[in-house]
């Protein structure tokens, strides 16, 4: 019956979502094959994806995954490379904690790999994160920033990068390879962010 449905004039406008709907429905893939019904895409950008979901997931547990966690900024955009406010910076995830502390969290939706030299992690993003611990903590004697990559292989990466101005970089990874729906992962998920707050 689906397949004999007529488009006219009248409802042409509706045959995208239409086959949308049914390719969801039936759970399809697109077919880009010949001969066969118009497909469409949907593309997401998987960096600004990983970043809003770790960032809202905090929000929502800060509680549960650190008592002390004050505040949780996204995109603060209030910082500079240079004097007369050129090249601003702005960092993923900034943690405000009650004892005045605070962690910048950097989420890259890279996979790292342990044959590539340092595991993947590109120069320019610890030039970055190096940046950042210029600028956003001011007198503060701890400057603790995260890298933070996803995990599918549940091989925990961890390495510390430190530096003589005391800016501490830490690569770390989140497994995200798990249903989303199930409380098990989800407290899961708490600990392994517990593990990431240094």
């Amino acid at each position: 019956m689906l397949n004999n449905l007529n488009f006219n004039r009248q409802n042409k406008e509706y045959k995208n979502v239409f086959s949308l709907w049914k390719m969801l429905y039936f759970w399809n893939s697109p077919d880009f094959s010949d001969y066969l019904e118009d497909n469409f895409s949907i593309l997401f950008d998987m960096n600004v994806l990983f970043e809003e979901f770790i960032v809202e997931f905090i929000r929502k547990n800060k509680r549960k995954i650190k008592k002390d966690i004050l505040k949780v900024n996204s995109q603060v955009s209030n910082k500079y490379v240079f004097k007369d406010n050129k090249f601003n910076l702005k960092p993923d995830i900034i943690l405000d904690f009650y004892d005045e502390q605070k962690l910048i969290i950097d989420t890259k939706y890279k996979k790292l790999d342990k044959n590539k030299t340092y595991n993947g992690v590109s120069s320019q993003d610890i030039y970055q994160m190096f940046m950042y611990g210029m600028r956003y903590f001011d007198n503060f004697e701890e400057k603790n920033i995260v890298l933070l990559y996803p995990n599918y292989d549940w091989k925990d990466y961890k390495t510390i990068y430190l530096s003589n101005e005391n800016i501490n970089i830490y690569i770390k990874t989140i497994n995200l390879n798990s249903d989303l729906s199930s409380v098990e992962w989800k407290k899961k998920l708490i600990r392994e962010i517990k593990n990431i707050l240094i």
